[in-house]
């Protein structure tokens, strides 16, 4: 869960600094995902759904499935 958390805190600070200065306007995972999501459900999807989700994923199943495909030494 570690590795999960560090990787979703790289993930956020590197979206935030593209939004800050504005590199790859075009590029809008969050809204993309909220519409596919909304899509999906039949309904409005509020904006912080991917956020959690992302967080969820990343800190969460990604860190579980790390931990349960690598082996310990």
């Amino acid at each position: 869960m570690v590795a999960g958390l560090a990787g979703t805190v790289v993930h956020f600070a590197f979206m935030y600094l593209r939004s800050r200065l504005g590199l790859l306007p075009s590029f809008q995972p969050y809204q993309s995902f909220q519409a596919a999501l909304s899509n999906w459900v039949g309904t409005n999807v509020p904006a912080a759904v991917p956020w959690l989700l992302s967080f969820l994923n990343g800190m969460t199943i990604l860190g579980f499935l790390f931990g349960r495909l690598i082996p310990s030494p």
